[in-house]
C-alpha cells in the first residue's frame, strides 16, 4: 500500500515537470522556425516608438506632393523640370542630390538630352536610383531577377543607387539595405550613399523608426519650379527627391507611423547610419535559456504562495522589457526578447492551470474573446468613413454611425423614426426593401440623392439598402420565435469623387494650359466635317499653325515661357477665327483650326486672317517677344472618312513650311505628298545603301591655272538606286544629315577616297566635304586619325572642306576640332565661300588654307564687274593671309582666262573635268605623264 501511494506521489509530480520540458522545448522551435515575428515586431515597434529622436540636419527632402502634382497637372512630368530642379539646388549649395524616381525607361529625345545635359553639369553629385524586382518566368515557374536602372544617357554622368527594401512577411518595411550584386557589380543603396558609409552590401539593417519623420526640412518640387522656394537652406544639405502624393502610389506600411512615402523610408534609413542607428537584432538564444533557468525554480519552488510566485514572473517579464529597453536607448540593438516572453507566458499559464484549472481558463479565454470581437466589431462600425444604419421593421433606427450624421447633414441617431430624418429617396428605398415578399426578389443598387445642406454646397450621396433578418431567441424555452426583417442603410459623400471625374473628363478632351480642345476632341470634330455632305455647298479647312523657332525661344526665356506664349496665342486665335470655328491645341508648338466657308477665296482670307493676327510682337513675364508663324492647311476635298488624312496633309504643308524658313502660309498640294513620299522612302533606303554598293566616290579635278595641270581631286559621293536611279547629293545628303547617317557615310567617304588616292600613280591633295553634323559630332577626329591610319594616306595631302552652315552655332566648340584636325596635319578650306552673311569674319578667326569661290560669282564673271571686283577682292585678301584661291564651277574658256587674269590659283569645274571614276583619274594622271615625256623627248630631239 505504501509503495502505491509513492508511485502515485512520482507520477503526479512528473506531469509538471513533462510540462515544463514540453513547453521550453516549443519555446525553442517556435523561436528558431521564426514563428515569433509577429511578437518580436511588435515588442520592436513598441521600443521604437518609446524611443524618439530628431534627424541630424544633413538630409533635405524635395517633395513631389499632391500639390506639385495639381500645379503643374501632368505626369510623367517631362524630365527637363527635373533638369530646372537639379540645377537650382545646385546654384543653392546641394551637397548631394539624389533621385527615388525611376529613370529607367526613355522619355522624349530632346527630355533625355536636357536631363543628361544637367547630370553632366552636376559633376557627379546625382545619384538615380536603381531597383531590382522578381519576375515569374512562365515556362518554368522560376524567378528572374529583373533590374531596372537609369538609361545609359544618364548612367554616365551618376552614381546608380539602390532603392529596393525588402518587405517582410507582415507587409511592412522594417529593414533596408546597404547594397546588392546587380548582374555582377556593387551597388550601394540609396541611404548609403547618402550617408557615406560602405561596410558590407550584403547585410542588411533595421531601420530606427524612433527617428521623427517630421523632423526633415521638405521643400515642395512645385515651389523650387516656381522659384518660389528659399533655396539658402540646401546649402551643404543631401537633398533626396521623392514622391509623397497618394496619387503615385509610391507608399508603404512601416513600424510606429503606419504609412511613409517611399522617399522617407530612404531618409530614415540614411539617418539610421547617419546616427548610428542601424540596428540589429540579437540576444534570443540567450535571454530564452536565462529565462528557463529563473523560471525553473519560482514554478517548482513550494514555499512561495502562487500569488508571489506570479507576482516574480511577471516582475522578471517587465524586467526583461526594460533591460531591451536600456539597451536599446544606448546600443543600436533590438533585444529579442519574444521567445523569453512566450516561454514566460506559457509557463505562467500552466501554473495557472494547475492552480485554478484547465477548464476555467479556456471558458474565461472564451469569454474574453466574445468580448473582444464584439468590441472590435462597434469600433468598425462607429468608426467606418461610410454611414451605416439599421432600421427595423417599425421604420425605426436602432443602431447609426457617428459618420452617418455628417455625410447625411442631419441629427440621425438611434430610437428617431426614419422618415423625420432621413432623405425621401433614401426612405422609400427603405420601406420597399421592409416590405418586399422575397428577399430573393430585392436587388441591392446604388443610388444617388443630391443634398442641399445649411452652408448651401450641394453634396451628392451614395447609398445602397440591403435586408437582413435577426432571429429572437426565448431563453426561458431555449428555442427560436420569429425572424424581424431589418434593412440596412450604407451611404458615403461622393461629392469631391463627381467633381474628380468631370475633372478628368474634361482634362481628357482639353488642353490644361490654353483650355481647348485636344488633338483627340480635334479629330472627332474633323471626322464629324468629313461626314457633312459635299452638295452642302460648304467647303470645309484644316490649319496648322506652329510658332517659329520655338527652340530658340525657350533657350532664350527658359520652359516657362513656352505656356505664356501658348495661352497668348490662343487667346489671339480665339479673337481672330469666326465664330463658327473650332480650335484646337494638338500639340506643345501647333494649335489647330476647323473652318468652314462658302468658297476657297474665303477660306484663304480667313486663314491670312489669322495669319496676321498671330504674328507680331508678344509682351510676356515682361519681356516683349517678336512672334512669326508658319501656317499649313488642307482642303477636305472628295469622300475623305479618315480624319488623319487631311491632319496628315495640314501637317505636312506647315512641316515643308517651317522647313523653307517659316513665317508663311502654304497650302498641301498633291505634290507635297509624293515629295514627302519619295523623302521617306530614300531615308529607309540610305540605312542599307552602303551594304548594297550602291554609294560610290567620284572625283573631279582640281587644276592649277597658269599650267593646266591637275593637282587634286574633290571625292564627291554619288547614289545609284537598283530603282529610282540616280539620287541627287542635293536630295539624299540633308536626308542623312537629319537622320544621322552622315556619320557612317562621312566616315566611309574619308576611307574609301584615301584607299583610291593611295592607288593613283602620282600624289595628288584629296578634298573631302564635311558636313556640319559630322563635325559637331562626338569622335569626329577619331573618325579622321583612324582613317589616316588605315590607310597610309598622308595628312598633309588631305584638304577637309567646311561650309559656312558651320559657323551658325556659335555654341559649338569649332575651334577645338579644328586645332586638333591641324595638329594631325590636315588642312582646312572654306567652301562656297561668299554665299553666307560673314565669310569675311571666319578669315582671320581660323586657320584656313584655301577658299572656294561660290559658283555664282564664276558665271558672271565676264559679263558682271562686282563679280569681278568681289573675285578679285577675295584674290587680293587670300594672298593676303597666304591662302590658296580656288574658284568653282568654270564651264567655259572665257570664265577660265578671265579667272586667270584676275590671279585666281586653282579651278574646277566641267571645261577642267567631270567627276570620274579612280580608274579614270589614274588613266589621266598616266597620259599627262606620258604627253610630259613626249613634249621632253620632242624638246631633247630639237636642242640635239
Amino acid at each position: 500500500m505504501g509503495k502505491s501511494r509513492r508511485g502515485h506521489a512520482i507520477g503526479f509530480g512528473a506531469l509538471p515537470l513533462l510540462a515544463f520540458a514540453a513547453i521550453v522545448f516549443l519555446s525553442v522551435q517556435l523561436f528558431s522556425m521564426g514563428a515569433l515575428a509577429p511578437f518580436a515586431r511588435t515588442f520592436d515597434e513598441i521600443r521604437l516608438g518609446l524611443s524618439p529622436q530628431d534627424p541630424s540636419g544633413q538630409i533635405l527632402i524635395v517633395d513631389i506632393d499632391a500639390r506639385s502634382l495639381n500645379e503643374v497637372g501632368v505626369w510623367p512630368w517631362p524630365r527637363s523640370y527635373y533638369a530646372d530642379i537639379i540645377d537650382r539646388l545646385l546654384e543653392g549649395g546641394a551637397e548631394e542630390i539624389a533621385f527615388d524616381v525611376d529613370f529607367s525607361t526613355r522619355s522624349t529625345p530632346y527630355e533625355d538630352a536636357v536631363f543628361a545635359s544637367a547630370l553632366e553639369r552636376a559633376e557627379g553629385k546625382v545619384s538615380l536610383a536603381t531597383f531590382h524586382q522578381d519576375a515569374i518566368d512562365a515556362a518554368d515557374g522560376e524567378a528572374e531577377l529583373i533590374v531596372n536602372k537609369p538609361i545609359d544617357d544618364f548612367a554616365q554622368h551618376i552614381w546608380p543607387a539602390l532603392v529596393s527594401v525588402p518587405i517582410e512577411q507582415d507587409g511592412r518595411v522594417w529593414r533596408s539595405l546597404r547594397g546588392d550584386l546587380l548582374e555582377g557589380e556593387p551597388v550601394m543603396a540609396l541611404a548609403a550613399l547618402l550617408a557615406g558609409v560602405g561596410g558590407d552590401l550584403t547585410q542588411p539593417f533595421y531601420i530606427d523608426y524612433g527617428i521623427d519623420p517630421a523632423g526633415f526640412k521638405r521643400i515642395s518640387a512645385v515651389d523650387i519650379l516656381a522659384e518660389r522656394a528659399n533655396l539658402g537652406v540646401v546649402a551643404g544639405k543631401k537633398v533626396l527627391i521623392g514622391a509623397s502624393a497618394q496619387e503615385l502610389r509610391d507608399l508603404f506600411s512601416v513600424p510606429v507611423h503606419e504609412v511613409l512615402p517611399g522617399a522617407v523610408i530612404q531618409a530614415l534609413a540614411a539617418e539610421s547610419l547617419i546616427l548610428g542607428r542601424d540596428l540589429k537584432r540579437a540576444g534570443g538564444e540567450f535571454l530564452l535559456g536565462l529565462t528557463v533557468l529563473l523560471v525553473f525554480p519560482i514554478l517548482f519552488c513550494g514555499r512561495f504562495d502562487w500569488k508571489l510566485r506570479a507576482a516574480l514572473m511577471v516582475a522578471l517579464s517587465a524586467g526583461l522589457e526594460v533591460g531591451a529597453m536600456v539597451l536599446h536607448e544606448t546600443r543600436p540593438v533590438l533585444l529579442q526578447t519574444e521567445g523569453a516572453q512566450v516561454a514566460l507566458l506559457l509557463l505562467f499559464g500552466l501554473m495557472m492551470a494547475k492552480q485554478i484549472g484547465l477548464v476555467k481558463i479556456l471558458l474565461r479565454v472564451s469569454q474574453i474573446q466574445t468580448r473582444n470581437s464584439r468590441m472590435v466589431l462597434g469600433r468598425v462600425f462607429e468608426d467606418s468613413f461610410d454611414g451605416i444604419l439599421v432600421v427595423d421593421s417599425k421604420a425605426v433606427i436602432q443602431i447609426a454611425s457617428r459618420s452617418a450624421a455628417r455625410i447625411l447633414c442631419a441629427p440621425v441617431k438611434a430610437g428617431q423614426l426614419a422618415r423625420t430624418c432621413l432623405p425621401d429617396e433614401i426612405y422609400h428605398e427603405i420601406l420597399e426593401a421592409l416590405t418586399c415578399c422575397d428577399d430573393d426578389t430585392l436587388q441591392a443598387k446604388p443610388r444617388e440623392v443630391h443634398l442641399k445642406p445649411a452652408d448651401g454646397t450641394e453634396r451628392i450621396i451614395e447609398f445602397v439598402v440591403t435586408v437582413s433578418r435577426q432571429i429572437a431567441t426565448d431563453l426561458r424555452f431555449q428555442r427560436s420565435q420569429a425572424s424581424e426583417r431589418l434593412a440596412t442603410v450604407t451611404c458615403r459623400d461622393v461629392t469631391d469623387q463627381r467633381k474628380a471625374t468631370r475633372r478628368l473628363a474634361y482634362l481628357a478632351g482639353h488642353d490644361r494650359v490654353t483650355g481647348l480642345i485636344n488633338e483627340a476632341s480635334f479629330s472627332e470634330c474633323v471626322d464629324a466635317a468629313c461626314a457633312v455632305p459635299k452638295e452642302n455647298g460648304r467647303t470645309f479647312c484644316i490649319a496648322l499653325i506652329a510658332v517659329d523657332g520655338m527652340d530658340r525661344i525657350i533657350a532664350s526665356l527658359g520652359f516657362s515661357i513656352r505656356n505664356h506664349l501658348r495661352k497668348a496665342l490662343a487667346e489671339r486665335l480665339d479673337d481672330a477665327a469666326e465664330t463658327d470655328a473650332v480650335i484646337a491645341s494638338v500639340s506643345e508648338n501647333r494649335l489647330g483650326l476647323l473652318i468652314s466657308a462658302r468658297s476657297e477665296e474665303d477660306i484663304l482670307d480667313q486663314v491670312h486672317e489669322v495669319f496676321e493676327a498671330l504674328s507680331g510682337d508678344y509682351t510676356l513675364t515682361g519681356s516683349r517677344i517678336p512672334v512669326s508663324i508658319s501656317i499649313g492647311y488642307a482642303l477636305i476635298c472628295g469622300d475623305v472618312r479618315d480624319s488623319s488624312i487631311p491632319l496628315r496633309d495640314a501637317g505636312n504643308a506647315l512641316s515643308l513650311a517651317m522647313r523653307s524658313g517659316g513665317n508663311r502660309v502654304l497650302r498641301f498640294e498633291d505634290v507635297m505628298h509624293t515629295a514627302l513620299e519619295r523623302r521617306r522612302t530614300l531615308e529607309i533606303e540610305l540605312v542599307g545603301a552602303l551594304q548594297k554598293h550602291e554609294i560610290h566616290v567620284v572625283y573631279q579635278p582640281l587644276v592649277d591655272l597658269s599650267s593646266s595641270t591637275m593637282i587634286g581631286v574633290e571625292a564627291l559621293m554619288r547614289w545609284e538606286h537598283n530603282v529610282l536611279g540616280f539620287v541627287s547629293p542635293a536630295e539624299f545628303i540633308p536626308i542623312a544629315e537629319e537622320s544621322g547617317r552622315i556619320l557612317e557615310l562621312g566616315g566611309w567617304i574619308l576611307r574609301q577616297a584615301m584607299r583610291d588616292a593611295m592607288t593613283w600613280p602620282a600624289e595628288l591633295r584629296l578634298a573631302v566635304n564635311v558636313s556640319a553634323v559630322q563635325f559637331a559630332a562626338p569622335g569626329f577626329i577619331d573618325v579622321v586619325r583612324t582613317a589616316l591610319s588605315e590607310t597610309g594616306f598622308p595628312a598633309s595631302r588631305l584638304d577637309l572642306e567646311l561650309t559656312e552652315s558651320l559657323f551658325v552655332d556659335e555654341r559649338m566648340d569649332i575651334g577645338g576640332t579644328i586645332s586638333a584636325l591641324k595638329a594631325l596635319g590636315c588642312s582646312l578650306a572654306l567652301d562656297d565661300f561668299g554665299t553666307g552673311y560673314s565669310s569675311l569674319g571666319y578669315i582671320p578667326r581660323f586657320p584656313f588654307s584655301k577658299i572656294k569661290i561660290d559658283k555664282s560669282f564664276v558665271d558672271d564673271v565676264c559679263s558682271d564687274e562686282p563679280s569681278a571686283a568681289i573675285v578679285s577682292s577675295v584674290v587680293h585678301l587670300a594672298e593676303s593671309f597666304g591662302m590658296t584661291v580656288v574658284a568653282e564651277g568654270i564651264e567655259t574658256e572665257d570664265q577660265e582666262r578671265k579667272l586667270r587674269e584676275l590671279g585666281c590659283d586653282i579651278g574646277q569645274g566641267y571645261l577642267l573635268g567631270r567627276p570620274m571614276q579612280s580608274i579614270a583619274i589614274a588613266e589621266r594622271l598616266r597620259q599627262a605623264e606620258a604627253e610630259r615625256l613626249a613634249q621632253s623627248e620632242c624638246k631633247l630631239r630639237q636642242v640635239v
